[in-house]
């Protein structure tokens, strides 16, 4: 996030309030296989990851934001709009994610919870070796997100070079 202002003029994600830094401070794998520190992780994972999108300036800079998008459908929008290439695997990354808080720690379990499990390829019946998977397609976005801050500005909009 120091790195996109420099790269773009604006911030990609919004800063965390004072009451919310917790949320940054205590993200990591779950120490042990409780449902309830995975969920939470989940949940900040989600909250860091699609939360803290800068609505405004990605719907400033995104063609053809409608009204009723969130988050997820305006970053999409913004990476048509720049012509980035192989954004919709992190795209349907963050789909998933907020699909998986939302079916998991949100809301009871049930069958759309697996599902949500399924859509992020995860198959473990272990809890930090689904967080593990989890947190590396988490760590895969933030470097495709750092590949479109080194990437020449011809590049990342799909202009041509001269």
């Amino acid at each position: 996030n120091e790195s996109w202002p420099r790269a773009f003029g604006w911030p990609l994600f919004t800063p965390l309030s004072a009451a919310n830094h917790h949320v940054w401070k205590t993200l990591r794998i779950p120490l042990n296989e409780n449902q309830h520190e995975f969920d939470i992780q989940i949940q900040n994972l989600q909250k860091l990851l699609v939360d803290c999108l800068n609505d405004s300036e990605i719907a400033r800079r995104a063609r053809d934001v409608a009204p009723g998008d969130r988050s997820i459908t305006k970053f999409e929008k913004l990476t048509l709009s720049e012509g980035w290439q192989d954004a919709s695997a992190h795209v349907r990354f963050l789909r998933n994610l907020q699909d998986l808080r939302s079916t998991g720690g949100a809301h009871l379990k049930g069958r759309d919870y697996e599902k949500a499990l399924s859509k992020l390829g995860v198959t473990h019946n272990s809890l930090i070796a689904t967080a593990q998977s989890i947190f590396w397609q988490a760590t895969l976005f933030v470097r495709y997100l750092e590949s479109q801050i080194r990437a020449p500005r011809n590049q990342r909009t799909g202009e041509l070079s001269t």
